[in-house]
């Protein structure tokens, strides 16, 4: 039976009671030892619902007839965003001799060297959505430079070249974000008629962007559209609708809050483009790590798909039934993960 333990801030090498199983300096790839293992995931922040259903995407994918009685014991850390708590985190992880830690990191070279440590103590390293440079990690994630490239375009092309954009980002250090926002910059560059009139972080959280976007139409009166990452979208056309204003293109991540606005509104004027966030990134590295430490051969690098859609599209894919928060796009069975919303919503 497997057991999942969620522990919030720095661990201590106290907290894991259970008795782990070490794998001392064997390698990865080559593990002779068998299961049932104990998995790890150290997560800088959980501070927006894409971190939070990444986790449950997590616990899903381990509850599966497939996993259920391979793992032992599913531990969760949250780091509060803070590097050098989940370096701790991941430290007492490797004391505890954890089997393997699926990693969605704070910094993308302030976790290296723990991330070394945990490869010279034979325990599988796998890099999800805000990747680490380590070459001891394995990685799964979307191509970030893409992702931002074909929402910009879009926009670039609803505004047939020419306007006054904002620019919602995430969050600030990260991998996804410093890499989106670069595709976004080099879009925006091959266009001069397009001009950015201000950039702020919104943490991919959807309150936090209401916030900034009800003060930014307060500022500005001129906002030709709206380009924003992860559930930012939603909160963006929030502040539209509280401020009586006229809606304008919208670029954001598959939330089904934006699918539900355009549900309602798309009548009314709004025109969203929801690029996937891949949020089963998660439940593909725990994937990663279950096979890694059955001993089977893995790419040290798994590329997702980049999916998007438009309103149309967006309008079929709402789930009235569901939380706004809740991102569409939970499996791929092309890369083998096959989880269904109830699935994911059903984990605590």
């Amino acid at each position: 039976m497997m057991r999942t333990k969620l522990l919030s801030g720095i661990l201590t090498a106290g907290l894991l009671t259970m008795s782990l199983t070490a794998l001392g300096g064997v390698s990865q790839a080559a593990s002779t030892h068998k299961g049932p293992w104990v998995i790890a995931q150290s997560n800088s922040y959980y501070g927006n619902g894409a971190r939070i259903q990444m986790k449950k995407e997590i616990e899903a994918e381990a509850a599966t007839p497939t996993y259920k009685k391979e793992v032992k014991q599913l531990i969760i850390n949250n780091a509060g965003n803070n590097v050098s708590a989940q370096v701790a985190a991941i430290d007492n992880m490797i004391a505890e001799h954890v089997n393997a830690i699926l990693v969605d990191a704070a910094s993308p070279t302030g976790l290296n060297n723990v991330i070394a440590q945990a490869h010279q103590h034979g325990i599988v390293v796998v890099s999800y959505d805000n990747l680490v440079t380590s070459p001891y990690a394995y990685k799964v994630n979307e191509p970030m430079n893409v992702y931002g490239a074909d929402g910009i375009k879009w926009l670039v092309a609803q505004l047939h070249g020419k306007g006054n954009i904002v620019v919602l980002r995430g969050v600030a250090g990260t991998t996804d974000d410093a890499l989106e926002w670069a595709s976004v910059q080099k879009v925006v560059k091959a266009h001069p008629g397009i001009h950015i009139l201000n950039v702020s972080y919104a943490n991919w959280d959807e309150a936090t962007a209401q916030s900034i976007m009800q003060n930014l139409l307060s500022t500005y009166h001129n906002i030709d559209g709206v380009y924003t990452e992860g559930g930012e979208a939603y909160g963006v056309i929030q502040a539209y609708l509280h401020a009586h204003r006229k809606f304008v293109p919208v670029v954001g991540s598959d939330t089904n809050g934006t699918a539900l606005m355009a549900r309602k509104y798309a009548k009314q004027g709004l025109k969203v483009f929801q690029v996937s966030s891949d949020l089963w990134r998660s439940a593909k590295a725990f994937q990663v790590a279950m096979s890694i430490l059955e001993g089977k051969k893995v790419p040290k690098y798994i590329q997702l798909p980049v999916i998007t859609w438009a309103t149309a599209e967006a309008i079929t894919k709402a789930l009235p039934s569901e939380p706004a928060s809740f991102y569409l796009n939970v499996d791929d069975p092309k890369d083998g993960v096959t989880l269904t919303p109830s699935q994911v919503l059903s984990q605590p």
